[in-house]
């Protein structure tokens, strides 16, 4: 049985703020300990339950936080980015299922701890009249693979927004949040520990598992960061301005829609 993992910081033990998310940050150090200690805890109990292999995306920043020397040995580790598949690189029909390590809840969420969606670029998404943030676009990436996600690790605002969205998923919020930059943390052994049990707890009910599908044809909303951005969005073929701020582009399936939304996200960052 085979399983991916896709590790973010923000969503990881102990971790409140930029000081510790950001690769420049004064206790980034620390935070690449605790996230790699949380990728670990979710690798253990998913080894427990009957996985054989694992393949782990570093998927924050410059994708270089996790510690290769400390992986747990069972576990092979992708850093850096490839060209298409972002956060999820390396995942294939052949994974049996995933697992969202230290994911954060999406733009605009008031108390989820560093809430945002891609670098802060989209203010709003939609799909096909459902809100997302980096766990619903991870998930559409799976669900168009047929690979279910089975656990989702965040703060609490996190963990309800992906049970809305991923009702049979397994979470654990590690942490409450007070307001974007403040939470209530659960201590990072004990966070830990329930990151394994839970890990165990999503193999062992893989069959109540399901891809996340969504009816086609994809109508993708976009709210940008400023004007800028959906301006330049907007001069690509297909691409309709909808407002000051908003793009929106229609496509005939999960993998071309996230294609084509990576696309603009990187016109929209550039422009």
């Amino acid at each position: 049985m085979r399983l991916f993992i896709s590790a973010d910081i923000e969503g990881i033990s102990g971790v409140t703020n930029d000081a510790q998310a950001s690769q420049t940050g004064a206790q980034f150090p620390d935070a690449r300990r605790w996230m790699t200690g949380d990728v670990n805890a979710a690798i253990e109990g998913a080894c427990e339950a009957g996985v054989t292999q694992v393949l782990v995306k570093d998927a924050h920043g410059w994708a270089l936080n996790l510690l290769p020397d400390e992986i747990d040995e069972r576990a092979t580790l992708i850093q850096g980015w490839g060209v298409e598949d972002g956060m999820m690189e390396g995942l294939t029909q052949g994974c049996s299922l995933a697992f969202l390590v230290g994911y954060h809840p999406r733009a605009g969420t008031s108390d989820g701890i560093l809430s945002h969606t891609w670098s802060g670029a989209l203010r709003r998404l939609v799909v096909n009249g459902v809100e997302l943030g980096e766990t619903g676009i991870s998930a559409l990436f799976a669900g168009a693979l047929g690979v279910p996600i089975a656990l989702v690790t965040t703060c609490e605002a996190g963990a309800q927004q992906a049970r809305e969205l991923l009702p049979w998923v397994e979470t654990v919020a590690v942490k409450r949040g007070i307001t974007r930059f403040a939470a209530e943390l659960t201590p990072i052994k004990r966070a830990q520990q329930l990151i394994r049990e839970a890990a165990q707890r999503a193999v062992q009910r893989l069959g109540e598992m399901q891809p996340l599908r969504f009816e086609a044809p994809y109508t993708v909303q976009t709210t940008w960061a400023n004007p800028g951005m959906a301006q330049a969005c907007a001069t690509h073929e297909d691409v309709t301005l909808v407002d000051e701020y908003a793009t929106e582009f229609t496509a005939p399936d999960q993998l071309a829609a996230l294609k084509r939304l990576r696309q603009l996200f990187r016109v929209a960052q550039s422009g």
